[in-house]
């Protein structure tokens, strides 16, 4: 027989809310917390014990699925208003905070990618804490996220918390809210700061932002931690509650793994799904299978615009047309594949081309190869072949993670520079989701461009950057975007040829339609298809005239 001791206080929290308006993010962020409700609290409650205690409760048998931990679970329980948590708290910890605010703390909301250089900070400003030393995890610089929450309903959200003083953060937690329970995922003060009672005014500043909601408890795993842990716990409010959960989350619709990628995260899935099919696909004719070009139909176009056109590096960009033929500018920006761009070169130098290969700094998706000895060895070769190696810039992903640009690009520059690879120019990562969510253009943290359109709603760690840096500063001699810097001027191609929309597009580059968005004057076949008839009219259109071309190698097979 089980014997429930009437002084454990109990809590139901339902994980599901109203799954009718849950978003594609929703099943996967209930389903983390439900398995980890099963799993690490040694076990579950058998069925007879659960239904035990319900009936002990005087608690109506839930129709959905129910399951309790057999651990007691630190919890707060939402107050109706602030007050009564300081007052349930004691003197003590309202000491604390009222410290933490005399000196100029504050608590806000804040978006994790804008505060990577202050949570690094804080994570590496103790080796040891709990008597324990820091985990690898905390001691490596933290990635963008790049939390989009469109993906979850206003039931289901990851939220991050903080502790500010004079813009800066100083203690911060990711608390993930499911319906009535929000769960502390990560939470971590500063040293240096901790004496200032900003732990104590984290809590507060998260009770009282869930005062209100249909939040019911938030969780701090057990009181079962480090003495001096379990110490703060019930000093700032953390009881032991023996929890139900309730949740239904197989009526929600199930997300597929893809699903629960940002948008940038499934785009750069798809693509690569795509290259692995086809490169079990290769076609011989004109119609590319699996949405992806045949290099062979690249030699094909880049032979019969030889005929036409000089192609040259960008120190030609100020030249005029030799013995009428307009130069014209090849950029690669490598991505996510590496496997291609030996060919690429080859097949471009044996046609007498020469072109630009524009790399990335090391970030998530280069991180397969971008450590590989053998990477380089392709730049060399490509150098080699008369081609340029290139700096290829995630500007606004380098600023949130290192607050920096000087330092990362002087480093990646040294590492290239042991291989022998020169590099004189660099060109701007449109990191989709970033551009799209600070509305900013990448250029506009360079003198050289100074006068450049921004948002006057622009994160303030961003502002701190604007016209900061000098391309002179890191040694690079041409930038080459839509836009090209070169010799202290701006320079306008009168094309762009670009596979960044899925298949080739030419756009008629001036100032007014610089900022019009891309309103194509042509367009190959989104099948990818290249015959001679969309040849001769691409010749049409842009023998004539300097042209910039943006291809990728990833979008190419052989």
């Amino acid at each position: 027989m089980t014997h429930i001791k009437d002084e454990i206080k109990i809590l139901s929290v339902d994980l599901d809310g109203d799954i009718a308006y849950c978003k594609k993010n929703c099943s996967g962020l209930i389903k983390k917390w439900e398995n980890w409700g099963r799993t690490k609290f040694k076990g579950v409650l058998s069925n007879k014990e659960l239904q035990t205690l319900l009936k002990h409760y005087n608690l109506q048998t839930p129709q959905f699925l129910a399951f309790s931990p057999k651990l007691l679970l630190a919890m707060i329980e939402m107050p109706l208003k602030v007050e009564e948590y300081l007052q349930k708290i004691g003197c003590k910890s309202r000491n604390m905070i009222r410290k933490s605010e005399k000196n100029g703390f504050y608590f806000e909301e804040f978006d994790h990618d804008e505060f990577i250089p202050d949570m690094y900070e804080i994570n590496t400003s103790k080796s040891h804490r709990g008597g324990k030393p820091m985990s690898q995890g905390y001691q490596e610089r933290p990635n963008l996220i790049y939390l989009n929450h469109e993906c979850y309903c206003n039931d289901h959200k990851i939220k991050f918390l903080g502790v500010f003083r004079d813009g800066k953060l100083y203690a911060y937690c990711q608390l993930e809210i499911v319906h009535e329970l929000a769960v502390i995922n990560r939470i971590l003060g500063h040293g240096d700061f901790l004496t200032y009672g900003i732990m104590n005014h984290l809590i507060k500043g998260m009770v009282e932002y869930l005062t209100g909601t249909k939040v019911k408890a938030m969780n701090y795993l057990t009181l079962a931690s480090n003495s001096n842990l379990a110490d703060f716990k019930k000093r700032t409010g953390f009881e032991e509650y023996r929890t139900i959960f309730i949740t239904n989350h197989n009526s929600i619709k199930q997300s597929s793994p893809f699903e629960l990628f940002s948008n940038l995260g499934l785009r750069l899935y798809s693509r690569i799904k795509k290259v692995i099919q086809s490169s079990r696909n290769t076609s011989s004719n004109l119609n590319i299978k699996k949405n992806l070009f045949l290099l062979e139909n690249l030699n094909v176009v880049l032979n019969e615009l030889n005929q036409h056109v000089n192609f040259g590096l960008f120190d030609k960009i100020l030249e005029s047309p030799v013995e009428g033929k307009p130069y014209h500018f090849i950029k690669h920006d490598i991505h996510g594949r590496t496997d291609i761009l030996l060919d690429l070169a080859i097949m471009e130098a044996k046609l007498g081309i020469k072109a630009t290969y524009f790399v990335m700094l090391p970030c998530k998706m280069n991180q397969h190869y971008i450590n590989d000895d053998k990477f380089y060895y392709i730049l060399q070769e490509i150098q080699n072949l008369g081609h340029e190696v290139a700096l290829h810039l995630d500007v606004l992903q380098l600023l949130f993670e290192y607050n920096d640009l000087l330092e990362p690009i002087k480093n990646f520059k040294a590492k290239l520079e042991k291989f022998d690879i020169k590099i004189r120019g660099a060109n701007a990562h449109g990191n989709t989701f970033l551009v799209k969510k600070y509305g900013i253009n990448p250029m506009v943290f360079f003198k050289e461009f100074k006068g450049f359109e921004v948002s006057e709603t622009l994160s303030p760690i961003l502002k701190t950057h604007l016209y900061k840096y000098s391309l002179e500063q890191l040694g690079i001699e041409f930038w080459a975007d839509v836009i090209v810097w070169y010799q202290g001027k701006h320079i306008l191609p009168e094309k762009y040829l670009t596979d960044n929309f899925g298949y080739l597009g030419v756009r008629k580059v001036t100032e007014e339609t610089l900022h019009t968005g891309w309103e194509f004057e042509l367009t190959g076949s989104k099948d990818k298809k290249i015959d001679q008839a969309f040849i001769s009219r691409l010749i049409g259109s842009i023998s004539r005239y300097k042209t910039l071309y943006l291809l990728h190698p990833q979008f190419f097979i052989k």
